[in-house]
């Protein structure tokens, strides 16, 4: 592989490579040079998609997109529960939102939900792109959303289960899971057009996932770009923590937070927790999530994991402490407000 990147491996076979390189090199307890090989893998996909992912005049960066968001739920200030608008074809009879962070444990949480009898779970598709379209500018910005019209919201209600059927099936008097680490960006949305919604948050260590998310090869995206530089990730992290928590605050939103440390340590009092939250009952097969991963497919990158189990990735940053230690005091707040360091 070495010998293959100095012969002339390019794009996002380098990027690939490179990261290969890092994986293995850390296997062997080559910790600084396995960091360096990841970094020098999110340098070439700098290199690779500068032209059509840096941020520019016309496209902010993914960072500055979520904090135009948080501060519009800043301003607006604590929001009343949107009245439903009664019952929309196709509609689960439960409705759940599984968001936090990509590498906080969405995937594992979602295949431990689809393992059970009756619940449809989706993992990260683009569920609400009609909505995105109509609510969203390209900057952020957003309208009033509690002066969108009955009319708006019951056909942006509509859009979203039609756009279910066609990617999950029929999933009427079934109880729905809509997988996306990053719908935290989408709760004011979501607590407009969907009050009755269950919202579950993930959380593990913020050094782990800022760990995990730049050492990782991620679809190219905005928030991919913000991935490849370890203070940029950081910095990303802090702002969706930011406006997840501004939501919760301000927005009539039932949510229930799972932690990662406690899922992997005690499995059934927390799946029982989080089962409860969302109305339905504790079953066996729960347990049964890595073989639901075998055979419905994983497209994330945590797929590998949860095929083979529950994985107990907790503390993994330690191992490369002092790479982060640049981003350590930007993460701090969030690791003492959840707990990491209890």
């Amino acid at each position: 592989m070495v010998t293959a990147l100095k012969t002339g491996i390019k794009g996002d076979d380098r990027t690939r490579a490179l990261t290969l390189l890092g994986d293995a090199l850390d296997r062997q307890d080559r910790t600084r040079e396995g960091f360096a090989a990841w970094t020098r893998a999110q340098r070439n996909f700098r290199s690779v998609y500068t032209a059509l992912l840096a941020p520019r005049a016309d496209q902010p960066s993914h960072r500055r997109f979520i904090e135009t968001i948080t501060a519009q739920v800043r301003a607006a200030g604590p929001q009343p529960r949107a009245t439903d608008g009664g019952p929309i074809f196709g509609a689960a009879d439960r409705h759940v939102f599984l968001l936090g962070y990509p590498r906080s444990g969405t995937t594992l949480v979602e295949n431990v939900l689809a393992s059970a009898p009756d619940i449809v779970a989706l993992e990260e598709r683009e569920t609400l792109a009609d909505t995105d379209d109509v609510l969203v500018a390209n900057d952020g910005t957003m309208p009033a959303l509690d002066t969108l019209d009955p009319a708006t919201i019951d056909a942006l209600r509509a859009a979203y289960w039609t756009r279910v059927m066609g990617m999950a099936g029929d999933v009427a008097g079934k109880t729905f899971v809509d997988m996306n680490p990053l719908n935290g960006i989408k709760l004011p949305i979501i607590a407009r057009l969907f009050p009755d919604a269950r919202i579950l948050i993930m959380r593990r260590d913020p050094r782990d996932i800022v760990l995990s998310c730049y050492r990782i090869n991620f679809t190219p995206s905005t928030a991919a770009w913000a991935f490849s530089d370890l203070e940029e990730a950081a910095r990303h992290y802090d702002a969706l923590m930011q406006l997840t928590e501004a939501c919760c605050e301000r927005l009539p939103l039932a949510f229930h937070e799972v932690r990662y440390d406690r899922l992997v340590t005690d499995f059934e009092a927390t799946v029982r927790d989080f089962a409860a939250f969302i109305g339905v009952p504790w079953t066996e097969e729960f347990r049964r999530f890595d073989r639901t991963a075998q055979t419905r497919g994983v497209r994330t990158a945590s797929a590998t994991q949860v095929r083979r189990g529950l994985f107990d990735g907790r503390g993994q940053w330690r191992r490369h402490a002092d790479a982060l230690a640049p981003v350590l005091p930007i993460l701090a707040p969030w690791v003492e407000r959840f707990g990491f360091d209890a």
